[in-house]
């Protein structure tokens, strides 16, 4: 397995305590044993080698 991610955190400042981040993850991997009916029937998780990824949240923020 090769995984390749870049991850951001822009901030957004709300006074001087306080605040809310909007982190984002983007990746992409690449998986050796994907699920194949014949030769790798118990590999449910996962179908093809190559996998997409995005990840989006967002978080609230304070100083003490």
């Amino acid at each position: 397995m090769v995984t390749l991610t870049y991850y951001l955190e822009p901030q957004l400042r709300i006074g001087k305590r306080a605040g809310i981040a909007f982190p984002a993850t983007i990746g992409l991997s690449y998986l050796t044993n994907p699920y194949n009916p014949k030769t790798n029937t118990g590999n449910n998780s996962y179908s093809t080698h190559f996998i997409v990824y995005l990840g989006l949240h967002t978080a609230l923020c304070a100083d003490k």
